[in-house]
């Protein structure tokens, strides 16, 4: 059900979600989905270089059912998911005050079995040219428009492709790139990677037999055409979004199933592994006109952490638990960790602001460091007062974005002025 709104939206066409745009400046000011406008956990404002010292304050907060979803941020709209005891929704808010434009339905509330997971939805939303698309916990692939939320189309996994729903849940969240909505369904025969129609949800290409749960598919720019990474329980592939050709493909380390695997890209050729386990260096390679996969570092100082790392300036920044680790991003080298007696709750979420890092605490508390130097230092900090949320915070238009399972926040973040030092005075 569509809960109708009397705003009147005056919609931008939105940009792009996955691919690396020409206008970097203007795609910044938006968050459209997971991992962000290029996704990899970074926005690149003006403003927040090293040296800044950003102010931040609470520009509003509001209740909110429980959910492990991101926000995604075009114009003035968040949308994201969550449960309100019943039935989990799809909803927008008004970015600058968090008033309700509408929700959908995506389906009756979703129910854990594991008493230390919350109830309701996980995967986060991708806006796109006008549509939401989402994935609801039993499976629901849904696209709706951003205006209004009315349903485009809609079709059920379990059902059209025979995908087997994850111990949690489905939390997969799609990707769009050369006109093409790449969802990874972790169904067999052939079907563990779907390209589909956005504008229909019509298949257009299938690829894989592997079983995924909880990865994302990750869009790059190669050359003069896009590719897209997937990671599966058992390897990485890189195929062709318009065909899904597979490209190249590399298995995880070890025969060992791993559904929180993620990959990130920080060269045209470089990219980096993290796993529940331990971290990886890869290096694209090409031979005899085959594109191979070669295996650089391997780390056990970033593991055991649902935050995907982000990378900046050669360096990958992370949590080994949920401490706040840098590495060196060619070598895999540890260059420096937060203090084990650090008084510092477990790091949950981490994205790049410019040249500085928001990290979101257990506790609550989102920090804002400047890792520069030979260390990270902190900056600025804020409590939200939303403690234990896992969902990965969002930065767009000037304002992070945060939730817990009761409740979201916008908070406020503005450059500031550079100290003489660099540091917080």
């Amino acid at each position: 059900m569509i809960k109708p709104t009397a705003l009147s939206l005056v919609l931008a066409s939105a940009l792009c979600a996955c691919c690396v745009p020409a206008d970097r400046a203007a795609t910044d000011r938006d968050w459209p989905g997971w991992r962000g406008p290029h996704q990899d956990g970074s926005s690149r404002p003006d403003g927040f270089t090293s040296g800044s010292v950003p102010q931040l304050s609470a520009e509003w907060e509001r209740g909110l059912g429980s959910g492990y979803s991101g926000v995604a941020v075009v114009g003035e709209i968040a949308v994201t998911t969550f449960s309100d005891g019943e039935t989990d929704h799809a909803v927008a808010l008004a970015a600058d005050d968090g008033s309700e434009l509408w929700r959908y339905s995506i389906g009756p509330a979703h129910r854990q079995e594991h008493p230390e997971a919350d109830d309701g939805p996980l995967s986060m939303p991708l806006v796109h040219e006008g549509t939401v698309y989402g994935v609801g916990p039993a499976g629901d692939l849904f696209a709706l428009r951003l205006a209004d939320g009315r349903e485009r189309w809609r079709l059920r996994m379990t059902e059209s492709f025979d995908a087997p729903p994850p111990p949690y849940g489905f939390a997969t969240s799609p990707a769009v790139a050369d006109g093409t909505l790449i969802v990874q369904t972790g169904a067999r025969e052939g079907r563990t990677t779907l390209g589909l129609d956005p504008a229909s949800g019509e298949t257009l290409w299938s690829h894989g037999d592997d079983s995924v749960a909880y990865q994302s598919p990750l869009i790059r720019a190669a050359g003069s055409r896009p590719q897209v990474a997937v990671v599966t329980d058992l390897h990485v592939f890189g195929l062709d979004p318009a065909t899904g050709e597979e490209l190249w493909s590399n298995p995880h380390v070890a025969p060992v199933r791993d559904g929180y695997a993620q990959v990130l890209f920080h060269d045209d050729d470089r990219m980096i592994g993290y796993y529940l386990t331990h971290a990886m260096g890869y290096r694209l390679v090409e031979a005899d006109g085959r594109t191979g996969v070669e295996e650089t570092w391997r780390s056990l100082e970033l593991k055991s952490n649902l935050a995907v790392p982000v990378v900046s300036g050669g360096r990958v920044y992370g949590f080994q638990g949920g401490r706040l680790t840098g590495l060196d991003a060619l070598t895999g080298e540890k260059l420096w960790r937060e203090d084990e007696d650090s008084t510092h709750a477990e790091g949950r979420g981490i994205l790049l602001l410019g040249d500085l890092l928001v990290v979101w605490d257990a506790d609550g508390i989102l920090r804002v460091l400047d890792p520069s130097g030979a260390t990270a230092h902190e900056v600025a900090r804020f409590a939200t007062g939303l403690g234990n949320g896992y969902a990965p915070p969002s930065f767009a238009g000037g304002r992070i974005f945060v939730r817990n399972a009761t409740g979201i926040a916008a908070i406020r973040i503005s450059p500031g002025e550079l100290d003489s030092k660099g540091v917080t005075p």
